[in-house]
């Protein structure tokens, strides 16, 4: 079973404001605790394992990330539409016009324990994902 937490930049998550993260326990092999241990060192996302469950607390990354049954979402604050006006700015692309690609064509590459590959949630990747007219 699969738990989805949907995060936004800087938001925290714990058993207390989200009751899917009660009673929750992560996985205790060697490559899911150093990838947890890794992600608090980077200040990517802190992990914590309490009694009543799992804490989440995000920086300022986006991003997608399975731990264990836990699948964690963490999205940008700002909207795309003005994440997207300001790419356009930033990379000379004004004159150009944009339309939303469907998800299904840029599907997430999945391996467990491990980041997906999500092109439509990172910033830095958001250009390869709209089509220019």
């Amino acid at each position: 079973m699969s738990i989805a937490i949907d995060l936004q930049e800087w938001q925290a998550a714990a058993p207390m404001t989200h009751a899917q993260l009660v009673g929750v326990e992560l996985p205790r092999d060697d490559i899911t605790q150093r990838l947890i241990q890794v992600l608090s060192e980077k200040k990517r996302l802190k992990v914590l394992e309490l009694r009543q469950g799992v804490s989440l607390e995000a920086s300022s990354y986006v991003g997608r990330i399975a731990l264990g049954e836990l699948q964690i979402t963490i999205r940008p604050k700002i909207k795309m539409l003005p994440l997207l006006h300001l790419l356009q700015y930033t990379y000379g692309l004004r004159q150009r016009r944009f339309s939303p690609v469907r998800e299904e064509e840029y599907p997430c590459k999945r391996s467990p324990g491990r980041a997906e590959s999500c092109r439509h949630l990172y910033p830095a990747f958001i250009i390869p994902v709209w089509r220019i007219a």
